[in-house]
């Protein structure tokens, strides 16, 4: 590359230290060209700015230029726009506060865009299981995210491991959406939206990061938690742009999927852990799907 280019790589947390340390730490080790400047911009959702100590050491060490600032509402998508109205870069790449990137995160990520002239990256999140993690939650892969060939092109997007240019993001409003600020799934919709509205977004197997899983999520009460949340974001992301027939197929579908979970159920308690929790995921999932119809949404982040 000749021309000098900018990354911001913007990063909301909340009441994580020691994780946002390891965050930060991985992206002060990024082995880039000298032609490539890195802003690192930190927004913190707790009103209280209980970040700031962490923030601080970071800024004493001097290794990488970064800006904190706070977004005092509970909300992660007006976290998330905070950040990205805070920097000026060409790139802007997201990564989340419990994620620690590998030393060629960024540069795999820009060399991917630029190879496939792409207008986003995404790339793996590697999940790092307990030493006590049950045999069953490792075994379906309890949160384990979908990997594919690099160049592979997809139609969804995070912003956990992800290299977005600008130009995308100012493209829309926000550019993500308030409503789903404690229920999750800004992040979904934006790059829903974008794909559906001809963006090139491109999967990148090398530019990988490592989530630590904590041991409290290795339960049968996060997975209906996470599959419940994750099944109404969805429902709630497809079902405004489909049409009249489209939703009465979709419904049908629901409703067998959850009755056939249900009878499945009994099935699943006799052959271990193991099917109980795939029939859990199915179940949970659906009924999320179908709760939209409620009205009343699932607000994980509220705390």
């Amino acid at each position: 590359m000749s021309n000098q280019a900018q990354i911001d790589v913007c990063l909301c947390t909340f009441m994580r230290p020691e994780l946002l340390k390891a965050t930060l730490t991985s992206i002060e080790r990024q082995q880039l060209s000298p032609d490539i400047n890195v802003k690192v911009i930190v927004v913190d959702n707790d009103a209280n700015a209980s970040a700031e100590f962490v923030i601080n050491e970071f800024k004493m060490r001097g290794l990488i230029d970064i800006v904190y600032d706070v977004e005092p509402e509970q909300n992660i998508a007006l976290a998330r726009n905070r950040s990205v109205s805070m920097g000026k870069g060409d790139y802007v790449a997201f990564i989340d506060d419990d994620e620690v990137a590998s030393e060629i995160w960024l540069k795999q990520l820009l060399d991917c865009l630029h190879q496939y002239d792409a207008d986003a990256v995404l790339g793996p999140v590697i999940p790092l299981y307990p030493p006590n993690a049950p045999s069953w939650a490792i075994e379906v892969g309890l949160v384990d995210r979908p990997n594919f060939k690099t160049g592979t092109t997809i139609n969804f997007g995070r912003t956990g491991n992800t290299l977005v240019k600008r130009s995308l993001l100012e493209s829309y409003d926000g550019p993500f959406d308030p409503e789903f600020g404690l229920s999750g799934g800004s992040d979904s919709l934006f790059f829903r939206r974008a794909a559906k509205n001809g963006a090139k977004l491109i999967w990148c197997n090398e530019s990988t990061v490592e989530e630590a899983v904590p041991p409290e999520r290795m339960t049968f009460g996060f997975l209906k938690k996470r599959s419940f949340r994750g099944g109404q974001s969805y429902a709630r992301i497809f079902l405004p742009a489909a049409s009249f027939s489209e939703k009465i197929f979709w419904f049908l579908k629901r409703f067998i999927y959850t009755l056939t979970a249900i009878l499945l159920w009994p099935l699943a308690l006799i052959f271990g852990q193991k099917y109980l929790a795939r029939v859990t995921r199915k179940l949970f999932l659906n009924l999320g799907q179908l709760s939209v119809l409620t009205g009343r949404y699932f607000y994980e982040y509220r705390k």
